[in-house]
């Protein structure tokens, strides 16, 4: 028996900012359901964001920045759609300096 169900992001376990170093590279995962599989439609404080930063799979939705800097702070925002509904989820991140220890 196949269920149809709008989609839900399963955790909000992004309340709190995300905090991203200056030149790495970071891949930011939620996890949802919905079916049929939804669409994702990513934004980046508030205008569209390019797909190639997107990749939806049947559980996960992931968006990939590489070599970060600080012109990637601010408000991601992942909207699910299928035929059933839709569910948004705001990811704030702030990227931060390199980090250097000091020599002694």
């Amino acid at each position: 028996m196949l269920f149809a169900v709008p989609p839900k992001f399963v955790s909000r376990n992004f309340k709190d900012k995300i905090f991203l170093q200056v030149g790495t590279s970071s891949a930011l995962k939620v996890h949802y359901f919905g079916s049929p599989r939804p669409t994702a439609e990513l934004s980046f404080n508030g205008r569209p964001f390019p797909d190639d930063k997107l990749d939806i799979s049947a559980t996960v939705v992931s968006i990939t920045l590489h070599d970060i800097d600080r012109s990637d702070s601010g408000v991601y925002t992942v909207d699910l759609h299928n035929v059933l509904g839709r569910d948004k989820i705001d990811i704030e991140v702030v990227v931060i300096g390199k980090i250097y220890q000091s020599v002694r």
